[in-house]
């Protein structure tokens, strides 16, 4: 997919949809920045996911070692394709970003922001439901045409 073009001002910003967790979307990743060849790049993951990114040795983490909702995710995407911990597209962002000297941000929330959105903004009531929505999530099907 063509990522989507935004002007402001004097500069372009392309969106880059990628589907997290398939391998595939690692190649699509390394295409596009190498034939864009951005002055910077912004992952939709929280500034300590970043770090962490670029302190990891490179070897893919265990399948289904995540969070209920994550190992649920992960188990239907794998109908798509093959699935990968860390997602490849983050992976070759920075890879290719570093190469070419592009600086990388994670642009989501970082702990202490969500943290504190999560305190005041989610009730009692919310975290009881969620919850209750986490034993149903395990044994969901979900129509995946």
């Amino acid at each position: 997919m063509d990522p989507a073009r935004l002007k402001m001002r004097d500069c372009e910003i392309l969106l880059l949809p990628v589907i997290r967790g398939l391998v595939s979307e690692g190649e699509q990743v390394e295409r596009f920045a190498k034939e864009l060849a951005p002055d910077a790049v912004a992952l939709s993951i929280s500034t300590e996911e970043l770090k962490a990114l670029r302190a990891h040795d490179g070897k893919p983490l265990e399948p289904l070692c995540g969070t209920i909702e994550e190992n649920v995710y992960e188990t239907g995407l794998g109908q798509f394709g093959p699935v990968e911990r860390p997602p490849r597209c983050f992976v070759a962002a920075i890879k290719i970003s570093d190469e070419s000297k592009a600086r990388v941000v994670g642009a989501d929330l970082t702990e202490e922001e969500f943290t504190r959105s999560y305190v005041s903004l989610v009730s009692g009531w919310d975290f009881v439901r969620r919850a209750i929505g986490r034993n149903r999530l395990s044994s969901a099907r979900f129509d995946m045409s």
